[in-house]
Formats: C-alpha cells, sequence, structure tokens
C-alpha cells in the first residue's frame, strides 16, 4: 500500500529551486557507481560482533564523501584568503 502523502511534503516536492545539498546529492549519485563500490568494499567492512556495531557501509561513504567535499571547499577558501587577502578583509572607517 502506497504511503499517503502530506501537504508538506506535496509543498516540498513541488518547490521550484533545488537546495545545494539537493544539487550535491544528485551529483554524487550521478558520479559514484554505488553498487560496485558497496561491493568492493563491502567485505573489508567490519561485521556486527561484540561491542557497538559499526555505522552501515553506505552511510558511512556518503558522510566521508561529503566531508571531503567540504573540506576541499574549505581549503580552497584558505587558500583563496591566503592568495588575496585584500579582497576579504573589510576596512572601517576610524573617525578621530
Amino acid at each position: 500500500m502506497a504511503k499517503q502523502q502530506t501537504f508538506a511534503g506535496l509543498a516540498w516536492q513541488n518547490k521550484g529551486k533545488k537546495t545545494r545539498r539537493e544539487r550535491f546529492l544528485s551529483e554524487m549519485e550521478a558520479i559514484i557507481p554505488w553498487r560496485q563500490l558497496l561491493e568492493l568494499i563491502e567485505p573489508h567492512y567490519p561485521k556486527a560482533g561484540n561491542g557497538r556495531p559499526p555505522l552501515g557501509l553506505e552511510k558511512m561513504l556518503r558522510i566521508y564523501f561529503l566531508a571531503r567535499r567540504i573540506a576541499k571547499k574549505r581549503t580552497f577558501v584558505v587558500a583563496n584568503v591566503v592568495a588575496n587577502p585584500n579582497n576579504f578583509i573589510h576596512h572601517q572607517r576610524v573617525n578621530h
């Protein structure tokens, strides 16, 4: 049986502009061959046993790729600030 849509769900579904998160996730979905990647890593990924169960492999990979993207973006910004500091400094007028 199909799950009933909520009003909020319908409004969200019909919105016009995609968020940065949605764009990133759709790009990641198109670029990364998830099935092959999961099949390659799965035999080496920890299994549940004694102690805390590991995070799901697909979820862990998505978090990893997101963290790498954020790190690259941050490195790019820092490099630009160092290379062109005057573009990022806000000059304040001092009244004497």
